[in-house]
């Protein structure tokens, strides 16, 4: 499943669809990226090398929800059946029955699913599943946004569609980006959007909380930092540090995080990692909330990462600059994605100002509509 054709679920028929199991219609493929500078925060997470155009691995979205690769997540669950799993799934011996259950019992799933998941492949993603079930649920919400925000408000001028803006707000975007790289910021940005509108529709609870999505991408601080204080701010702490000691998440025989890693988490210098932050948040109202935010905060640094990497010019753009264009951006596609919505159910109003990224108002080209977005 890891080479899945593209559907549309915009423009595919609705008795191709029929066809499709729920996981190929709600999984999007990505388009190439190029990076012309290596990531700087998230490193090879993409699996990218510069100046070579290829399809990011998939399994950046697995670090982008659990902070490690799949492989982590089961060698930490497994402990000493991880080897024994990994001969299993790629084929490389026939395990005893006692290995078996003893597999079962470690992934709590019957001899059937367990079966279902060798694949004897050598190299590769060890469990496609896995990594597949993170590719469903940033599908979601993409499809999320994409059919949602998919109204048509034609501009008076030019008639073009006003909210399928990608191609026209980026190309007014003082930092240059190619549209294979744009694209790809657009997608995560536009999950964002999709998440925070499903949860606070299907879970409230775990809805990033009210305001919090801007203040994260804000470039006054990185998003990472911005989330630091949010929980410094939940907690009552007057101080930074404070939310490392109260939780004793130092290292054996430290006194909390020492104060330079805080300041490199905070700048988004070094990235925080997931356990970490889960310890900052832990018995704190609103978890889950907290945790959404956390998620979203990483989808935006990723998102600066890849604009830094991908700017036209020499070197890297300054954080604050890149973080200054996602920011913008957010919030226009949060404001068609409300647009696009009230007109859906009949409740717009006014002609939409759809804002460039240097401020101006935008006249789209004839004939634009979402289908020719990502």
């Amino acid at each position: 499943m890891e080479n899945l054709p593209a559907f549309d679920l915009l423009t595919t028929p609705f008795g191709e669809l029929k066809k499709l199991t729920l996981v190929q219609i709600l999984t999007v493929p990505f388009a190439p990226l190029m990076l012309l500078r290596p990531l700087k925060l998230f490193k090879s997470t993409l699996g990218l090398t510069p100046g070579v155009a290829t399809v990011p691995d998939p399994e950046f979205l697995v670090v982008l929800l659990e902070g490690m690769t799949h492989q982590e997540a089961l060698r930490g669950q497994l402990n000493i059946q991880f080897k024994n799993l990994e001969n299993l799934l790629r084929g490389a011996h026939v395990p005893t029955n006692t290995t078996l259950r003893l597999l079962q019992a470690a992934l709590g799933i019957d001899a059937d699913v367990l079966a279902a998941l060798v694949h004897g492949n050598k190299n590769g993603h060890l469990m496609p599943q896995y990594v597949n079930g993170a590719q469903v649920m940033e599908g979601l919400f993409f499809n999320v946004f994409k059919v949602l925000g998919s109204a048509v408000h034609s501009c008076p001028s030019c008639q073009g569609n006003v909210l399928a803006d990608m191609d026209a707000w980026w190309g007014s975007s003082p930092l240059r980006l190619a549209p294979d790289a744009y694209g790809f910021v657009d997608r995560l940005l536009k999950c964002v959007v999709g998440a925070d509108w499903l949860l606070g529709y299907a879970k409230p609870e775990a809805r990033p909380l009210k305001g919090s999505l801007v203040i994260l991408a804000d470039p006054r601080n990185h998003p990472i930092g911005q989330w630091m204080d949010l929980v410094r701010f939940m907690r009552g702490d007057k101080h930074l540090w404070q939310i490392a000691i109260d939780d004793g998440i130092g290292q054996a025989g430290e006194v909390g995080v020492p104060a330079g890693r805080l300041a490199k988490w905070k700048s988004g210098q070094d990235l925080l990692p997931m356990a970490k932050a889960s310890l900052m948040i832990k018995d704190l109202p609103k978890q889950a909330a907290l945790h959404s935010s956390l998620l979203a905060a990483r989808m935006f640094a990723l998102a600066i990462d890849v604009v830094r990497a991908t700017a036209a010019g020499e070197g890297y753009p300054t954080r604050a600059a890149a973080q200054q264009i996602v920011a913008d951006r957010f919030k226009q596609l949060q404001a068609n994605f409300k647009l696009s919505i009230e007109i859906f159910s009949g409740m717009a109003q006014s002609q939409p100002a759809v804002v460039a990224a240097n401020g101006s108002k935008l006249a789209l080209p004839p004939g634009s509509s979402s289908a020719k977005e990502l």
